[in-house]
């Protein structure tokens, strides 16, 4: 199929795709409206020799380690996501349990810098910015515990960067109508090609008065029967002078196989203006 094959599918079927795609948004829309709200919040948490380092060489050393040993990054988004955390944080963000279940974390470490940025969603923006703040807290507290040399700050505040992050109805609506319309499009394409491969078969339709259409073997009636009287005709008007004997035999089987083909014919075309039965095809004559 070429480009304007489909283009004429589309135009044909353009009813049913614009239906497709309507009652498809319309349920994307329905669908989305039904979600609970979620949202989320992020906040950037970077790690530095600890203040308390006072030695110029331990200083070095330490960023040193920081440079080549992305573990320790790592390690602190390991404390972030532990059962640990998640549960002082809930206990102090005062979360039930259905809240609690629906609160998820998750942690970013900067490839090129030692920057671990958390991202807390949940069903309630005072909830999961809360949790935030005493993910870090906590965080902070068991990481430096751990690791005396080094120090946690928080980069960014929380509560300016919640945002809804679902549902988001029209977007919704968007993919289900876009792919309602497709659908119903691809199911136009493949009725046309079942159309076209029946269409390839040959198989005559019948007409509501049981005879087959199609291609006929035989035309008018009245125009085949005029061409063998006319070729009768010219088989009688041959020379009677003629006394060859391959002749007069030749006009004698002419003669007999003309009348032979046209008293046949016209049974046949008399039959069926009767309604009578058959495929519609006259027997063969008789060779002799």
């Amino acid at each position: 199929m070429n480009v304007m094959d489909y283009v004429r599918s589309a135009l044909r079927h353009w009813l049913i795709i614009l239906l497709a795609g309507v009652l498809a948004a319309a349920a994307g829309l329905l669908f989305g409206k039904s979600q609970p709200a979620q949202f989320q919040t992020h906040a950037r948490f970077v790690i530095s020799p600890s203040p308390e380092i006072t030695d110029d060489n331990n200083i070095a050393q330490t960023l040193d380690a920081l440079a080549n040993k992305r573990a320790i990054v790592s390690t602190f988004a390991q404390v972030v996501l532990s059962q640990r955390s998640f549960d002082e944080a809930s206990r102090g963000a005062r979360a039930t349990p259905q809240e609690a279940e629906q609160v998820k974390i998750s942690t970013v470490v900067s490839p090129e810098a030692n920057v671990v940025e958390v991202f807390v969603i949940g069903p309630r923006p005072r909830l999961i910015e809360q949790m935030l703040e005493l993910l870090g807290t906590e965080s902070t507290r068991a990481f430096e515990a751990l690791y005396t040399i080094y120090a946690v700050e928080a980069l960014d505040v929380a509560g300016p960067k919640t945002e809804q992050v679902a549902p988001k109805p029209v977007r919704s609506a968007l993919i289900g109508g876009v792919l309602g319309g497709a659908l119903a499009f691809l199911i136009g394409l493949v009725d046309d090609a079942i159309k076209v491969a029946r269409a390839g078969t040959g198989q005559p339709k019948s007409d509501e008065d049981g005879s087959r259409s199609g291609t006929r073997v035989f035309g008018d009636d009245g125009d085949w029967l005029r061409e063998l009287d006319d070729l009768d005709r010219e088989v009688r008007r041959w020379t009677d002078g003629v006394s060859s004997q391959e002749v007069e035999e030749a006009q004698r089987r002419w003669r007999s196989e003309l009348d032979d083909l046209s008293g046949m014919l016209r049974a046949w075309a008399e039959g069926r203006q009767e309604g009578a039965g058959g495929d519609g095809r006259p027997d063969a004559p008789s060779v002799r």
